[in-house]
């Protein structure tokens, strides 16, 4: 059977120009007829069929003519190593599909939280910082080691603390890294890296944390005065919510960038707290004064 390229391209759902480049690839090569026109076969037809499926599955040009005159052993080899290439991009985009979810779930948080606070206990985490105030981190081997947790980690993300000592006396000190949850190290075979470069790394650790979020346009994003302004009015009124709540504040707080492309930048603020013991004394004190 014969088969002019309008005809295999028809059969193919394909153009004819891609006829041509199968064709200019090496893919097959076609004839001619009595009259000098071009044609193809059965066995063109069957291979061309073959090779728009290798393309949907990703096979490049090169595997592809890799695999032409190749024996099984050789095909088999091709297969093996894009079925491996398959895995990983499946693992990415498992990541990348909880990562969407996750963040899903924390814009709906966000959204509950606006004007009001919660409080729940934070993971403990491992960062590193390349902030420490107005000194930037520049140490080589420090830099290097920092690579890994902006490279090798999908889940990272933006942290940074302000220390409760600044924070009480009204001053914005910024120590700004990057950080990953400790229950992930495993998820990401993080745990030798972690070990092995312990004193590169500090840990914020899991305790019972007041959250809530602050917004800033995205003019006054830029003016540390003004955003600085904010952060302290966020401080003062969740340190407030906390004393009327029976809470005090007991260790740094710290920020996470939640929505940084929009014309309002979010974030998530957790604040470690600790009952307030004297509160509560006082409360008991006057209760049983009251029923004696």
């Amino acid at each position: 059977m014969h088969y002019l390229p309008s005809d295999l391209a028809k059969l193919l759902n394909v153009t004819t120009n891609t006829i041509r480049r199968y064709e200019a690839s090496g893919f097959f090569e076609s004839k001619r007829d009595s009259s000098n026109y071009r044609y193809y076969e059965d066995f063109d037809l069957n291979k061309a069929a073959m090779i728009g499926l290798y393309k949907k599955c990703g096979f490049s040009h090169t595997e592809i003519n890799d695999m032409i005159e190749n024996d099984n052993d050789e095909i088999t080899k091709i297969y093996v190593n894009r079925f491996d290439e398959l895995e990983k991009e499946m693992e990415r985009l498992k990541r990348i599909k909880h990562w969407l979810k996750d963040n899903i779930e924390l814009m709906n948080t966000i959204d509950k939280l606006r004007d009001s606070y919660t409080t729940m206990d934070c993971p403990q985490l491992k960062y590193m910082l390349y902030r420490k105030g107005d000194e930037i981190l520049k140490d080589k081997k420090y830099l290097e080691k920092l690579k890994y947790f902006l490279y090798d980690i999908p889940e990272i993300q933006h942290i940074t603390i302000f220390k409760k000592a600044d924070l009480e006396r009204g001053k914005i000190v910024r120590y700004s890294g990057w950080a990953m949850r400790e229950i992930e190290m495993k998820k990401f075979n993080a745990e030798e890296f972690i070990q092995n470069e312990s004193e590169f790394i500090e840990t914020y650790k899991k305790q019972k944390c007041l959250y809530g979020t602050l917004e800033i346009s995205s003019d006054d994003v830029y003016d540390e005065s003004k955003a600085g302004e904010k952060l302290l009015t966020y401080y003062n009124k969740a340190k407030k919510y906390a004393m009327e709540n029976n809470f005090v504040f007991g260790d740094n707080m710290t920020e996470t960038i939640v929505s940084p492309l929009g014309n309002v930048t979010t974030y998530l603020m957790c604040i470690p707290i600790i009952e307030n013991i004297w509160n509560l004394l006082t409360f008991w004190q006057k209760w049983f004064i009251i029923i004696k």
